[in-house]
């Protein structure tokens, strides 16, 4: 057992040293009105600074650079919080967009060893009272986040500020698209689906720049473009408009003398349909449509019954996808009625 963990050990040291992964310092930065303050943090990963003090080191920003002052020692700490007074000269940092970078003179030159971003070279804006957290998540790996509660000398790499993505999607006509999958990426938030007034909303999510959302409903698909923001306690709201041609809610009114209707709704993976009129005649039947209007099921109606079951399949028995579908109350080849449903799964 103890020849298996060394060899998996050097598996993952062998790993480590071909593809190795820099280290990060900059764990966070917070501005109070024209005044700065910086986290400097060393990762669980590593476990040490990499040096013992910020002797040799310095920030550069894009139009400005200052040198720390001597002795700020790091050895008996994970976690130190500089200023302007750990400099020999004030530094500049420009609140609204810049780049600050860490660096470090080597005997040669100077080597950048970690720098923060924000702003015009990276698409966030940090507004009064914020901070920007380096936060750490699998597979995506150091992202910046947006906290209202600064949490400097402490909790590095790490914030619990989470905000809300919320929207509407609609058709080419403005009407609301009920049952639209919603997602982003990053992925951080189960998949959310829109209601009968087309809204969604991913509660809970972290504070950052999601690079994509797609809204996928039966087989139609939009990847917008630009970037997401969701702010620290905020809901954060868009509009989209996804072209779906030909659905049938545009082209049947209901009449006012029945009554149609389903249960449940949104179901999975059958539904009830029932309905109530004056107007039933010995061939009368359900017919179920897709959001493209293309007839998908006809079920007919024996013996004047008050309702029938949909199993959710075709009709050649195939399972449907989730999506909205319709439904319509057809007697002696006029329609009566017609309806929507919500198939999930």
């Amino acid at each position: 057992m103890k020849k298996i963990i060394t060899f998996l050990f050097l598996i993952l040291v062998g790993i480590l040293i071909a593809n190795p992964i820099a280290p990060k310092y900059f764990s966070e930065i917070f501005f109070e009105e024209d005044d700065w303050q910086i986290e400097l943090a060393y990762t669980d990963f590593f476990g040490e600074w990499g040096f013992n003090n910020l002797d040799n080191h310095r920030l550069t920003t894009n139009v400005d650079t200052a040198y720390f002052k001597s002795g700020i020692d790091l050895t008996n700490t994970s976690i130190i919080v500089i200023n302007q007074d750990s400099l020999l000269t004030n530094l500049f940092i420009d609140k609204t967009s810049d780049d600050v970078r860490l660096e470090l003179f080597n005997g040669y030159e100077w080597v950048e060893i970690d720098h923060v971003i924000w702003g015009t070279y990276q698409p966030f804006i940090l507004y009064e009272g914020q901070s920007l957290v380096k936060m750490y998540f699998d597979y995506w790996g150091y992202i910046g986040v947006k906290d209202n509660e600064p949490t400097l000398g402490y909790e590095p790499f790490y914030s619990d500020a989470r905000g809300i993505l919320s929207g509407r999607v609609y058709d080419s006509d403005n009407n609301p698209i009920n049952g639209a999958e919603i997602s982003i990426v990053p992925t951080f938030s189960p998949d959310v689906y829109t209601n009968d007034t087309g809204y969604f909303e991913m509660v809970d999510i972290v504070t950052m720049i999601y690079q994509q959302l797609h809204i996928s409903f039966n087989q139609f698909n939009l990847d917008p473009p630009g970037y997401y923001y969701v702010e620290p306690d905020s809901i954060t709201y868009y509009e989209f408009i996804l072209d779906i041609p030909n659905a049938i809610d545009n082209q049947i009114n209901l009449h006012n003398d029945c009554n149609l209707s389903n249960y449940p709704n949104p179901f999975n993976p059958s539904t009830e349909i029932s309905f109530e009129t004056t107007k039933l005649h010995e061939e009368t039947q359900i017919e179920i449509y897709n959001s493209r209007g293309q007839r998908i099921r006809q079920i007919s109606i024996f013996n004047n019954q008050p309702s029938i079951t949909w199993n959710g399949k075709n009709s050649i028995g195939k399972a449907c996808p989730s999506g909205v579908y319709f439904y319509k109350l057809v007697s002696n080849g006029e329609d009566l009625a017609v309806n929507k449903m919500l198939l999930l799964k």
